[in-house]
């Protein structure tokens, strides 16, 4: 690939990771005023676990979305997406600005309206990165540490926090705002395609999209060949192998921490008099911000410089992960029992939270660069779905074992879960990379 092209091909990646911020800003924005009404007991904790609930099951759908995703070009879908997202946006602001009073409940329904369009977004880029790769394979772990990093200061630096203080403040500025940010990310993106598309690009190797395309017909057409229980063992070994490539690994992770995840927060803010209870919980989201933000560009240096040990890597940021949760449930013992300040928990959750998303930026990586196309694309359907799964099976154990209220029994079945992945995900000397 020529230098000039592969110039372009970074500017039209750095576009749409831009627009990308833009967008992920807008919905944080909304989702972390929702959070501080729960944190405050203006909302319902039940909306936690409903909220996830709902969006996982619409996660789980992940596998027959992409495959109805693949026939469309990635950057007309995050395109599409984004122009549906601002005129929701739009429209919940005009709700708000007739009707003042409504303006939670606003929010709430604007929330479940758009819980479909992450999942589609999530795709979409996967498969942008992905075609990007056919043309250069360093731009696979660039975009994921650009796009994690992204996704961290948008989130949980600069989205989550604030949307708690314009919740309290003025809901219609936090929809205008919004909307602002889904204007500016349509414009992003439209500057990524000018610059270069993948799908269209006249260089893109027709030979390997015919490859790519024949291995997948004829793989289709030897299945439904099969019996059930011959798919069953076919759909069984996709699950399970690759390791810590693996679908299952994937759904562990996310269910490790859904456990805890989802609550800790809330717990740790609880703690504090009711005036200062919003205040607790933006530090909690800004520390989780620069956790997040870091984790992948520390993972990302860790994979350049050991580019042949990222199995070693994904065991041992797992190990990390678990004396996290060791950590934290001292923390929690000290805090229940004798009174301590419940933000002696945040170190252990914030190494629970940088192990397990270290782990899933590395197998995320390591799955895009080793598995050819038509496998991944096999293969990144059941990702999601199974990440799903486990964080809709995570969030309800935590509901139901009370993590708002008491963390200790949540803290250790999650540590018990990250101690069992980390012993399946224990490298072996007869290991090898698929």
């Amino acid at each position: 690939m020529g230098h000039r092209q592969l110039r372009l091909l970074r500017r039209a990646q750095t576009f749409m990771v831009l627009g990308f911020i833009a967008s992920y800003i807008g919905s944080e924005l909304i989702d972390g005023a929702v959070s501080g009404s729960v944190a405050l007991g203006a909302l319902a904790v039940i909306w936690v676990p409903f909220y996830q609930t709902l969006t996982q099951a619409e996660d789980m759908l992940a596998v027959v979305v992409t495959r109805w995703l693949e026939r469309f070009p990635p950057t007309r879908v995050l395109f599409g997406i984004e122009a549906i997202d601002l005129l929701v946006t739009v429209a919940a602001l005009i709700i708000v600005m007739i009707f003042p009073e409504t303006a939670l409940w606003v929010l709430i329904g604007y929330l479940v309206v758009v819980s479909p369009l992450p999942l589609f977004v999530d795709i979409a880029e996967e498969l942008y990165l992905n075609d990007l790769g056919q043309f250069d394979e360093s731009v696979v772990l660039r975009g994921n540490v650009l796009i994690s990093t992204a996704t961290a200061i948008a989130g949980s630096i600069m989205g989550r926090p604030l949307g708690v203080v314009l919740g309290a403040l003025s809901v219609m500025v936090l929809l205008a705002l919004s909307a602002l940010m889904s204007l500016t990310a349509l414009l992003l993106r439209h500057f990524s395609v000018r610059q270069f598309d993948p799908s269209s690009s006249a260089k893109k190797s027709t030979d390997q999209e015919s490859d790519s395309a024949e291995e997948f017909s004829s793989t289709k057409r030897a299945r439904k060949q099969l019996s059930f229980w011959q798919r069953a063992r076919v759909w069984r070994a996709e699950l399970l192998s690759g390791g810590y490539l693996s679908a299952t690994a994937a759904g562990f992770c996310t269910l490790t921490l859904a456990v805890t995840g989802s609550y800790l927060g809330i717990w740790i803010a609880r703690g504090a008099q009711q005036t200062e209870i919003t205040i607790r919980m933006s530090v909690v989201m800004l520390l989780l911000g620069i956790t997040a933000v870091a984790v992948p560009l520390v993972s990302g240096w860790f994979m350049k410089r050991w580019s042949d040990a990222k199995h070693s890597l994904a065991y041992w940021v797992l190990v990390v992960a678990t004396a996290g949760f060791i950590l934290a449930f001292i923390g929690a013992l000290c805090s229940q029992h004798w009174g301590w300040d419940r933000m002696l928990v945040a170190p252990g959750f914030l190494v629970i939270t940088g192990g397990l998303m270290a782990f899933s930026f590395i197998s995320s990586t390591a799955r895009q660069a080793v598995l050819k196309t038509a496998q991944f694309r096999r293969v990144i359907g059941w990702v999601f779905t199974l990440s799903a799964l486990g964080s809709f099976i995570g969030v309800w154990l935590g509901f139901l074992f009370q993590v708002v209220e008491n963390p200790i029994p949540g803290l250790l079945l999650s540590g018990l879960i990250c101690l069992a992945l980390t012993a399946v995900a224990r490298p072996r000397a007869a290991h090898i990379e698929t």
